[in-house]
């Protein structure tokens, strides 16, 4: 009975016959660190179609004994791009590995295209990843280490700088009834016995120059002078009001004291 002799799939051999040509070229080996390896990341992963060829890759960098953290390095998990940036840092911080941070970091840095909103835009992103990692639990120097990118942050800052100088040299006209005069007639003539209206929350927000996003943290209290005492503006029978807003992070944010500043009604 004749036989049928088994052979290594050749597309097996033909990726791990890349991956060879492909370390001997850069030089690359076991003694490479992550981030040598992740430079030539985007390069490999040109030559690998499928998920299938980049599986081979990975077993055969295993066999070569590349550790778990040089392999993502080289071939990244793609899986994982669709992971928000909350979930990458607690990934993080559950795997421990500093070269986990600087390659999720590195991911988030690469902006989607060359304009100057997705420069400013991944920017962003790693800063919003900084602050999930911090959150996490991951020690601060491990942080600023692995996952503070300053040619980015750089890249950043010189391209909102640029927009605001021309914008400063471009002003946009603002209606009369937003200036600063009729603004602060309307805030005076304020009745405080009354509910405040729309417009007196509008006039207040812009007193206070806050942003959109701050709106929902405004509150205005009643002030009362504690047992401490009252400071040399406070004199009594004025009704005085308490305008603050609340910008707390952690646990405080659940049990929040607002930031207090004191104006009178």
């Amino acid at each position: 009975m004749a036989t049928v002799r088994k052979t290594r799939n050749p597309k097996t051999n033909n990726f791990t016959s890349i991956l060879d040509q492909f370390l001997k070229k850069y030089n690359l080996s076991v003694e490479s660190t992550p981030l040598q390896l992740r430079a030539h990341a985007d390069e490999l992963d040109a030559m690998l179609p499928d998920w299938k060829a980049r599986k081979h890759v990975k077993e055969a960098l295993r066999r070569r004994l590349f550790k778990e953290n040089q392999i993502e390095a080289l071939v990244p998990d793609k899986r994982k791009k669709k992971l928000t940036i909350k979930e990458r840092a607690r990934y993080c911080a559950k795997t421990g590995d500093v070269w986990d941070i600087w390659l999720h970091a590195s991911d988030l840095a690469v902006p989607k295209n060359n304009t100057d909103e997705a420069i400013v835009a991944a920017s962003s992103c790693v800063s919003q990843f900084r602050k999930e990692l911090a959150e996490a639990g991951v020690d601060p120097e491990r942080i600023d280490t692995y996952a503070k990118l300053s040619e980015l942050t750089r890249a950043s800052n010189k391209i909102q700088q640029r927009k605001l100088e021309q914008g400063l040299s471009n002003p946009p006209k603002t209606p009369k009834h937003f200036s600063l005069e009729k603004g602060l007639r309307r805030i005076q003539s304020i009745d405080i016995a009354k509910v405040p209206t729309m417009q007196d929350l509008a006039d207040v927000i812009m007193m206070l120059s806050m942003r959109p996003a701050e709106v929902t943290t405004l509150r205005i209290i009643h002030y009362e002078p504690g047992e401490i005492p009252p400071p040399e503006w406070y004199k009594p029978g004025y009704s005085w009001y308490c305008t603050g807003y609340i910008k707390n992070k952690g646990e405080a944010k659940n049990n929040p004291e607002p930031r207090q500043y004191t104006d009178s009604g």
